[in-house]
């Protein structure tokens, strides 16, 4: 199934990436992901993103940045498309206004935790692309 995605990326003043616990009811049960989803048709990516952060967590986002677009198959969630990443840096105020509206719930990983996360493929190769092998970067 063809599916593209827009998908948050989003670090605080410490460096640690904020993940959402999708539900066991989702396409990836009860592993770590970014906050997005899919983008309707019609719909910019960014306008996808906006929507899917305000549905999930409540949050009218600004300032933000894309960082990548990259194609990606996962073949044991019969999904395949090009994922829109975009990144988010979330001060410590923005943070307590965080609610969970979707998903099993949330938390920040420093970047030594991200290996060890059950996650799919694709945002694991990310993450460690562009957060452990650039250790200098936030």
């Amino acid at each position: 199934m063809k599916i593209n995605t827009s998908n948050l990326l989003i670090t605080n003043e410490r460096g640690e990436v904020l993940l959402q616990k999708k539900d066991s009811t989702h396409i990836y049960p009860n592993v770590w992901c970014f906050f997005g989803g899919k983008i309707k048709e019609n719909e910019k990516p960014n306008e996808a993103l906006e929507r899917e952060i305000m549905e999930e967590i409540g949050m009218k986002i600004r300032n933000y940045e894309l960082l990548e677009t990259i194609i990606y198959n996962e073949p044991e969630a019969n999904k395949e498309g090009k994922a829109y990443i975009f990144k988010f840096d979330i001060n410590s105020k923005d943070i307590k206004n965080i609610k969970c509206g979707e998903g099993g719930g949330f938390a920040f990983f420093e970047k030594s935790e991200i290996k060890e996360l059950h996650m799919p493929n694709w945002t694991k190769v990310f993450l460690e692309k562009n957060l452990i092998e650039n250790k200098g970067k936030n």
